[in-house]
């Protein structure tokens, strides 16, 4: 085994953990983890403190997904056709379509 630090491995820690490290220095972090009982007790507060900020990224990630698929769904729909102009893009008027507000005003 070669003779690496605990602060060392301590710094390697969250690269194994995303599995970015080379193999030679994932070898070495797992020899020092597998002989140094306080780097490993870091190792296992690290790697538990890692799920739950990856579970709660999840989580976070539902509910972004959720609202953005609410909005799509609460849209207006859009009908595009080509014209020897290009492409054009019909809107059905709504309620708050600044074209219905502004006739309803002079109305």
């Amino acid at each position: 085994m070669a003779n690496i630090t605990c602060e060392t491995v301590k710094d390697l820690l969250p690269l194994y953990l995303d599995d970015v490290l080379s193999t030679d220095s994932r070898k070495l972090a797992e020899e020092h983890l597998e002989s140094c009982p306080e780097c490993r007790e870091y190792f296992n507060r690290l790697k538990a403190s890692d799920i739950a900020s990856r579970q709660k990224k999840a989580a976070n990630d539902k509910t972004v997904i959720k609202k953005i698929r609410k909005k799509i769904q609460g849209a207006p729909r859009r009908l595009q056709y080509w014209g020897w102009h290009g492409v054009y893009s019909i809107m059905p008027p709504s309620d708050s379509s600044p074209f219905h507000m502004k006739a309803a005003a002079y109305s």
